[in-house]
């Protein structure tokens, strides 16, 4: 714990990542190795955040994303829009402060304007005043630069495979299942992945330039980490497929690659 001007200040971890970068395990990561108190809170940053949920009474949000309602425009998405349409079966996610820990929790009451606008600074207020340690992420897509960052805390870029990053995405989309528990999946694969697809190209392309645009910061972060090379055993969020077993659903993307090099010049 950091003393500064005399008040408390914990140290918290933001994890700099693509999503799909197995960034959700190695939060949970950091609080089993005793980095950090807590992971709950790990999507603070992230701007789906501020779109309304649809309520599941038996999600489990420590563990499930609610169903985002993607129907909305995020550009059309204001303080007076939510009150014009608003609908009586969406929630949205706040997080609270207890006087020691942050928690997520489900609320009916529709964001303020003042919530859409100040969601990023009232994130790091909350870290700069928590007395708990928090490891969090925030993704390359998100409009928040390192230099921002007004709390304490450590920065780790955390890189994974972008092949395995576009076929997680691809799997979890299509199966809806993000995360486990368990790494006895039954789940059953009824589709094949065909990089001719240019919807499915554009996303390949995209995550191996974003991540290649992250690696390109490594003087800005104080550890840098390969998901690849972690050991993560006790970890409460599983594996849910191993690389091996998503390119059996891929096709033509050996092909994908060379287009990719080609028009990048990687």
């Amino acid at each position: 714990m950091t003393i500064l001007n005399g008040a408390n200040m914990v140290k918290h971890v933001t994890v700099w990542c693509l999503p799909r970068s197995g960034s959700t395990a190695y939060c949970n990561h950091l609080v089993n190795t005793g980095v950090v108190d807590q992971s709950i809170n790990m999507e603070m940053f992230d701007d789906n955040s501020l779109r309304p949920c649809f309520r599941q009474h038996a999600i489990d949000i420590s563990l499930n994303h609610l169903p985002v309602d993607f129907s909305i425009d995020k550009k059309l998405l204001t303080g007076e829009w939510i009150k014009e349409n608003y609908n009586p079966d969406w929630v949205w996610i706040r997080y609270v402060e207890d006087g020691y820990k942050i928690l997520p929790a489900v609320t009916d009451t529709p964001l303020t304007q003042y919530e859409l606008d100040e969601y990023i600074n009232m994130t790091m207020r909350r870290l700069r005043n928590t007395g708990s340690s928090q490891s969090l992420k925030i993704y390359a897509d998100l409009p928040i630069n390192y230099c921002d960052i007004d709390y304490e805390t450590d920065h780790h870029l955390l890189i994974r495979d972008p092949i395995d990053i576009t076929l997680s995405r691809e799997f979890a989309v299509r199966t809806k299942l993000w995360h486990s528990l368990t790494e006895n999946n039954t789940r059953e694969i009824d589709f094949i992945l065909d990089f001719k697809d240019e919807a499915l190209y554009n996303i390949l392309k995209y995550t191996i330039q974003s991540q290649r645009q992250l690696e390109e910061k490594t003087n800005c972060f104080s550890t840098i980490v390969r998901y690849e090379d972690l050991i993560m055993t006790d970890n409460k969020f599983k594996k849910v497929w191993t690389l091996e077993q998503k390119l059996q659903y891929a096709v033509n993307l050996d092909e994908a690659l060379e287009r990719v090099n080609d028009e990048l010049g990687y």
